[in-house]
């Protein structure tokens, strides 16, 4: 059967014996005729452009009259005008997807902006062939919106001639923008059909008046028809064997392969496969059982939506044995197995985000949904620079306030907003992140190419903002949307009950676009920021942002704004200030006494001064640090440093103070790699032992410096002049080390850890060199000491000197105690005075037998 001999194509295109509009429907059919005869050309061209997808061509459209039929029921009206406004809707709602669907006198695809834009995107994500993945993906997301313009689109020939799908004039310019927005709806949400298009279509002007044309009406049928076409049509076995699709493709073809036309029984559609799915082939079940569902709700969402506005609905209202997987098996066979939905499920969301999107993922702190706020914040900010980069950058402003209901943490943002979808779907899509889906890249082309990187990556962090209270209001405007679109998501009780989402009120619009989240606080959480002035509340939000890259101020008590850090200001602040932005949380303490506020401040500038830049290969930087050293409290010293992640606090620093950047390790943002070579690294220690070595000769206070020799060590550097241990004459450095050894014939390596005292250091053997193996970590997580980098201990370094001294060359496949030339034994380390028996390794220039 072709569309000619179905019921529905009687009943407004078909010729009839006794027709008193033969002329008028005569002249609807013949342009229907040669739009076929021309989207049939055009359609052909969809397996060029998409090979490895199923069948598009003029079949599918034809298949749709047919489906129409099964769905409406043979007595569903429509005008011969409805017939001929659908039958092109089926033939232009797929064109789309065909490369050359685009005029070429506009220069085709390649002249497309947005094409241009998201061939940027996959060249900055390194995709091996931009061009083709961009314009699959295209063609693929975007071919509904492009069917609005086909309709009346052009093509030109070399030799001048012009080509239309819809040749007759008048039909064209008074149906053909309808037919476009008509098939371009089938990409649209159900709900947004009776809200975007227009209502009844008058008559054409020469046809009778009852010759209407509802564009609701037959929206519906196109998007349920076009859902419903799954039979093996789209997908022959021969035509598969010749294209040899992989990947989820081959999942769809195996899928339709095996449906047969389904059929109708009371008011459901019922599906049946021509040969069983095998265990083999159970994803490819499982993909029809999900796209059954798709059909399903289709069904349901256009019989409410008529059924609401008092049209006649149609007779096909859901998909039979959809319930259940089981029951669909009755139909759809499987062969030698029971399909079982044993996907997994969470079955208390609320339990699940208060346990992951808060404390059991990120603790009791609560600088976590501070930080997560601001983070979500700044994403939103530097999308709209990426989309917009001529617009002024936004700013993010941070308050802590009150109102009738009590206090408040607000983040307000000058970022690019949420639009509905977005603010009621992805945003509460707990552990999806928005900008890694290709929404974000259908909705906001380019902005990956324009340099966009988002902080925010597992959709986690916005729940986290219950951790400071249930109170919680989001006020957005999108960025392409007026004031008067604000809307407001509210959540009175946190994530037990749904949110509210509802229009702004007057008070309530944005005059600029951003979102605003506020939390009315906990007493607990307004007790546990510790902040009392606007002073406080800046030095709190810049040691949580210290390398962010936008603006961020702060509002504290009605006082403000005042700027706590501008963007990417962490590369040209002095070092001192760097430090006392990364320090100021331990140095506002009231517990501290004046000595120590002092020594802290002094701290400021002896270390200040020693913090150097680190580059990447193309001179990106990736940090500014320097080796700790001084004495400061206890509880500051695992926190002098700091990985940031998009320039937020993550991954904390002992023994280096100053900032480097990171990467994820993990979910958890408190788990941050540096992004340093380590040959630069190990270049920067170099450095820092030099620097070191210059200021105690100089006389300046350089406290802890055995920290310090280990931190060198341990970042690869250099030593220089700076002492590896002592012996009985006094410091040892790497170079008093080779001479040592190149005097002895064994040499004796103590630990000063094990009882040794370094006031008899004059009493010590002769061949006896006392070291400090603290072995300091430098990374610091919630879950302990991480270790980077990668390099040797102090004990490995004296090793590989003293052997190098002696003309050995270390084995670079074993560690230097398994060569017969070193070993660990207990001896007394003094040659005079008490005795002390030390856990010493021996080192010997002559290999020793067992």
């Amino acid at each position: 059967m072709d569309h000619t001999g179905t019921s529905l194509w009687s009943r407004t295109l078909g010729p009839c014996e006794v027709d008193q509009h033969r002329d008028d429907r005569e002249r609807l059919r013949g342009a229907f005729n040669r739009c076929r005869e021309n989207a049939a050309y055009l359609a052909s061209e969809i397996a060029r452009s998409l090979p490895e997808f199923t069948v598009h061509d003029v079949t599918h459209a034809d298949a749709l009259w047919e489906y129409a039929d099964l769905i409406l029921g043979p007595a569903y009206e429509l005008t011969p005008a409805e017939g001929f406004v659908l039958g092109c809707s089926f033939l232009v709602h797929d064109l789309g997807m065909a490369a050359s669907a685009y005029a070429l006198h506009d220069g085709g695809l390649e002249s497309n902006a947005t094409y241009q834009k998201i061939v940027a995107d996959c060249r900055v994500r390194g995709d091996s062939q931009p061009e083709s993945k961009a314009r699959a993906f295209y063609l693929r997301n975007y071919h509904a919106q492009e069917a609005h313009e086909i309709a009346m689109r052009e093509w030109a020939s070399r030799d001048g001639r012009r080509f239309q799908l819809i040749e007759d004039n008048g039909l064209r310019e008074y149906y053909g923008r309808k037919i476009g927005e008509i098939a371009s709806s089938h990409g649209w949400s159900a709900s947004d059909v009776p809200e975007k298009l227009g209502g009844r279509i008058g008559a054409f002007p020469s046809f009778t008046t009852e010759w209407t044309v509802d564009q609701h009406k037959l929206a519906l049928i196109l998007r349920v028809c076009d859902a419903a076409h799954l039979d093996q049509r789209r997908a022959p076995p021969f035509l598969a064997a010749l294209r040899r699709p992989i990947g989820f493709s081959a999942l769809h073809w195996e899928m339709q392969q095996r449906l047969g036309k389904p059929h109708l029984e009371s008011d459901a559609l019922v599906y049946s496969s021509s040969q069983g799915f095998s265990c083999d082939q159970a994803d490819s079940w499982w993909l029809s059982w999900e796209s059954l569902r798709m059909v399903d709700k289709e069904l349901r969402l256009a019989h409410s939506i008529l059924v609401d506005a008092g049209k006649p609905p149609f007779a096909a209202r859901r998909v039979k044995g959809i319930e259940e997987p089981k029951l669909l098996a009755k139909t759809v066979a499987t062969i030698g197995w029971t399909p079982v939905d044993a996907s997994p499920r969470v079955s208390d969301v609320s339990a699940l985000v208060k346990k992951l999107g808060g404390e059991q993922l990120y603790g009791q702190s609560v600088d976590v949904p501070v930080r997560e706020l601001i983070q979500n914040s700044r994403d939103a900010v530097k999308a709209r620079q990426a989309l917009a980069p001529l617009v002024p950058a936004g700013r993010v402003l941070v308050t802590l306030g009150s109102d009738a209901e009590g206090r408040y943490l607000e983040v307000d943002d000058g970022g690019i907003g949420m639009n509905e979808s977005v603010l009621s779907g992805d945003l509460l899509d707990f552990g999806s992140s928005f900008w890694s889906t290709d929404r974000a890249q259908q909705a906001l082309p380019g902005i990956v190419g324009n340099g966009f990187v988002p902080v925010g990556r597992f959709g986690i962090g916005f729940f986290s903002v219950f951790m400071l209270g249930n109170h919680v209001k989001v006020t957005t405007r999108h960025c392409m949307e007026a004031p008067a679109d604000t809307r407001v998501l509210e959540f009175l009780d946190g994530v037990n009950f749904r949110p509210r989402l509802r229009n702004s009120q007057p008070e309530e619009f944005r005059h600029e676009p951003g979102t605003a989240v506020r939390i009315w606080l906990t007493s607990m959480a307004h007790e546990l920021l510790r902040v009392g002035s606007v002073d406080s509340f800046q030095e709190y939000v810049a040691w949580l942002c210290p390398a962010v890259d936008v603006d961020v101020d702060v509002r504290y008590g009605g006082v403000g704004p005042k700027s706590a850090v501008r963007a990417n200001d962490w590369i040209t602040i002095s070092g001192a200030d760097l430090l006392r932005r990364l320090w100021a949380r331990w140095n506002t303490r009231a517990s501290y006494g004046a000595h120590v506020h002092a020594s802290i401040e002094k701290l400021y500038g002896v270390c200040g001064a020693r913090v150097r830049p680190l580059t990447d290969d193309s001179g990106r930087p990736v940090g500014r640090v320097a080796v700790m050293s001084g004495v400061i409290p206890i509880e500051l010293w695992s926190a002098v440093g700091v990985v940031t992640l998009g320039g937020f606090r993550s991954t904390a620093m002992s023994n280096v103070t100053g900032i480097l950047i990171g990467e994820h390790s993990g979910v958890s943002r408190d788990s941050a790699i540096p992004q340093v070579d380590f040959q630069r690294l190990a270049a920067w220690a170099t450095d820092q032992a030099m620097l070191l070595d210059r200021s105690r000769r100089e006389d300046e206070d350089v406290t802890n410096l055995e920290s310090a020799v280990e931190t060198v060590i341990r970042c690869g550097g250099g030593l220089g002049g700076l002492p590896v241990g002592y012996s009985r004459n006094g410091e040892v450095s790497i170079e008093g080390l080779r001479k040592m050894a190149v005097a002895q014939q064994v040499l004796y390596i103590a630990r000063e850890e094990m009882g040794i005292d370094s006031s008899r250091a004059s009493d010590l053997q002769p061949s006896v060199l006392v070291i400090s193996s603290r072995g300091n970590a430098i990374l610091q997580n919630s879950q302990g000491s991480v270790q980077w980098p990668p390099f040797r201990s102090r004990q490995h370094v004296i090793v590989s000197e003293c052997f190098s001294a002696w003309g050995i060359q270390e084995a670079k496949d074993s560690p230097p105690l398994s060569q017969g030339r070193s070993r660990e034994s207990r001896m007394n380390v003094y040659a005079a005075g008490p005795p002390v028996m030390a856990n010493i390794t021996i080192l010997n220039r002559q290999p020793q037998s067992n």
